[in-house]
């Protein structure tokens, strides 16, 4: 029961976060760049926490798979985040949130696992729903088109399917909170490619925007580590293909919360709320979980 609430409790964060995302890398990033070096900063800062305090594990085989596993899903995060720049939220983390899927057929090529016929009907359903709300434009116009953040979103489900079932195993070797620093510090490898000195002017402006940071504070740092640590949680207490298949409700999360914000009344967001894109969201959102819970439970 607790590896349920954990699941779904960091799909609630994450879809959070992922608002909190668009709203800084569409408004107040201009330079993608700064917002990675800031994500490494507070990534690296959670695992170095985590090392002094914990110390080295003796397990270098499961140092290794978490650090593999930051690696990974960093590059993941970091498509995410490009997704986000171009796309609106509920679209993007839709897309990208179809992971669920790519772990089922990795664990067929990697673990001679076998898929039944409700799961391929399951997979059929994400690819439906991902194509769905790829499209935009006016079905009664013809003029639709697939959006441009559809290839680097593919590419973020697959490297993050990949990174998860990579932390499975050092979840075998190791607990969650060494898993968690190794894979911090990975993840913020990735980030720290993007430094280059010339950021550093935008760096410091950023630092001056209090509200800018208490924002980025609030959702990477102190929402990221939580829902962090539930993922890690739940993935240690249960079978990764029901914790995945959980987290795969965080489109329903993003796709209320971004609809709630776009309201005339709050108007933090600016995403339409005509019911032709409502109804077309809501069909693809059911068909993706509904997807990901027949590939992940039949």
């Amino acid at each position: 029961m607790y590896w349920i609430l954990a699941a779904l409790g960091s799909s609630a964060i994450f879809g959070w976060m992922n608002i909190a995302d668009r709203i800084l890398l569409s408004r107040h990033f201009p330079i993608v760049s700064v917002f990675f070096i800031w994500e490494g900063i507070f990534l690296a800062s959670s695992g170095t926490t985590v090392l002094l305090i914990a110390g080295i594990p003796d397990s270098g085989e499961g140092i290794l798979l978490a650090y593999l596993s930051g690696l990974i899903w960093g590059a993941g995060l970091m498509c995410v985040f490009l997704g986000f720049r171009i796309e609106e939220a509920s679209r993007a983390v839709a897309i990208y949130q179809t992971f669920p899927v790519f772990v089922a057929i990795l664990a067929l090529i990697f673990l001679d696992e076998m898929l039944n016929a409700g799961q391929w009907m399951g997979i059929l359903a994400v690819v439906v729903g991902a194509v769905i709300i790829s499209f935009r434009g006016s079905l009664s116009s013809g003029l639709l088109r697939f959006n441009r953040a559809l290839p680097v979103l593919v590419a973020s489900s697959f490297l993050i399917a990949v990174g998860l079932l990579i932390s499975k195993p050092a979840l075998d070797l190791m607990p969650v909170y060494d898993v968690f620093m190794f894979r911090s510090l990975g993840m913020a490898c990735i980030f720290f490619l993007f430094f280059r000195p010339a950021h550093l002017s935008g760096l410091r402006s950023s630092l001056k925007n209090k509200r800018v940071m208490g924002l980025f504070v609030l959702a990477e740092l102190v929402g990221s580590n939580i829902a962090l640590s539930l993922v890690l949680i739940a993935t240690d207490l249960g079978p990764v293909s029901l914790v995945s298949s959980l987290m795969a409700t965080r489109p329903l999360f993003v796709f209320a919360y971004s609809t709630f914000l776009s309201t005339p009344r709050l108007h933090v967001l600016d995403e339409p709320l005509k019911k032709e894109v409502l109804l077309q969201k809501s069909v693809a959102v059911a068909a993706i979980i509904g997807g990901v819970c027949m590939v992940s439970l039949w």
